[in-house]
């Protein structure tokens, strides 16, 4: 199947899109075995996209307006035009575009497409250093419709997943307070048009299950150790600790309705590099079961992925393990033995600004030999001293140097 890429990048808000849409649409897509037209740069042009009328889903992250999208300069894609007309018939457009969602992708579900979806006001992110974290949970929020699409979701259900993503970084602590404003305004202003239960892949009705009748919960994992007994199961989104030596046994039967065989594919990423350490392939027929093993010889994090493929289309049925492998690490204890502070003992903190009110930074405070610099809130903090007279010194380049005293009483 046929997917789509826009990705024009010219000025700085489509030179951000253009890197998220790649990360998360593209690369994404190319994984999942979806044929993808990448249309970056000059290629994201009415011309080039004229090319790919067999695709089924169009995305991307574009400039717009009521009426319009546009590529790359700021040249048109979408109108309200025969073009148009004629190219959005049978697609899903899921756009991320300013004010699109308003008129022009209403109008393309009226005229013939599955689903459509956008944002019916000015589209906001916030950006720091490219591409940055400011930026990401825009990005990902958005994104994040497309993948569930990619993977067999319902257009409602993939949108479904766009405002759940919004949610959870308006809860996130992480995420700078100051941007989210911003990210409430674009989940407020997505919109979706057409069939809701239209599904951009098939997904065949197959299950795959580890001894249906013994382990219910299936896709299940059995972790044995070095003399093959078993260590427990384990199921998906579960963390599993095995020692080195030990396997994991993945079992697997089929309930297949109305199919003859299925194909059962395995992953095991290491989650540092996320190259594959593993990758097993096999095919089941109705009513058999089939199993390998997994050896643990490497200390790494890996992941566990079960992906089912019918007729060369991925299937959502995909699951996660945690695999940690741990061993033994010599350890070097040391006992230390904290003394309280002294009741007559105290801190002086000094907060050092310029002639405007400006917090200083890097400004040298001596106090009788020790020494300190004040960080960028022009703060120097001197802990655990006696409470008694001190003289100071406060020295900066380009400042002159300020000298005092700091009385017993002044302490409080």
């Amino acid at each position: 199947m046929k997917v789509v890429a826009l990705r024009p990048d010219y000025e700085e808000a489509t030179h951000y899109g253009q890197y998220w849409c790649e990360k998360l649409y593209v690369d994404f897509a190319k994984e999942l075995g979806f044929e993808i037209a990448d249309l970056y740069g000059d290629k994201c042009c009415r011309i080039e996209l004229e090319k790919h009328k067999d695709a089924k889903l169009v995305s991307g992250v574009c400039h717009g307006k009521e009426d319009l999208i546009v590529g790359q300069n700021n040249t048109v894609l979408f109108r309200k035009d025969d073009w148009t007309k004629d190219f959005c018939k049978e697609k899903f457009i899921w756009m991320l575009s300013c004010l699109a969602g308003s008129e022009l992708l209403p109008w393309m579900e009226k005229q013939g497409a599955v689903s459509t979806m956008g944002y019916k006001d000015v589209f906001i992110f916030a950006v720091s250093k490219y591409p940055n974290s400011y930026a990401e949970p825009f990005f990902r929020s958005h994104f994040a419709g497309i993948k569930a699409l990619l993977q067999g979701k319902t257009a409602k259900e993939a949108f479904n997943e766009v405002i759940k993503s919004f949610d959870k970084y308006l809860k996130d602590p992480n995420v700078p307070e100051r941007i989210k404003p911003y990210l409430l305004h674009d989940r407020n202003c997505a919109v979706l048009f057409g069939n809701p239960d239209a599904r951009l892949v098939k997904v065949p009705d197959v299950h795959f299950v580890r001894n249906p009748d013994e382990y219910p919960k299936a896709p299940a994992i059995e972790v044995r150790d070095e003399n093959d007994k078993i260590i427990g199961i384990y199921y998906a989104g579960s963390t599993i600790k095995v020692k080195e030596g030990w396997t994991l046994r993945v079992c697997g039967s089929i309930i297949n309705e109305g199919k003859d065989k299925v194909k059962v594919k395995f992953v095991v990423y290491d989650d540092i590099s996320k190259t594959n350490v593993i990758e097993k392939e096999f095919e089941i027929e109705a009513g058999y079961s089939k199993s390998y093993s997994i050896p643990i010889t490497d200390i790494k994090e890996m992941r566990l992925s079960q992906r089912l493929i019918y007729d060369n289309e991925v299937i959502d049925k995909e699951e996660w393990f945690m695999i940690e492998t741990v061993k033994h690490i010599p350890t070097a204890y040391v006992k230390v033995v904290l003394k309280r502070i002294a009741e007559n003992r105290g801190r002086i903190v000094f907060n050092v600004v310029d002639e405007a009110g400006k917090a200083v930074q890097g400004a040298l405070v001596e106090v009788d030999g020790m020494k300190s610099v004040t960080n960028e809130s022009g703060v120097a903090v001197f802990n655990n001293v006696e409470i008694k007279d001190y003289k100071y010194k406060v020295m900066k380049e380009g400042f002159e140097t300020v000298e005092g005293i700091i009385k017993k009483e002044d302490f409080i």
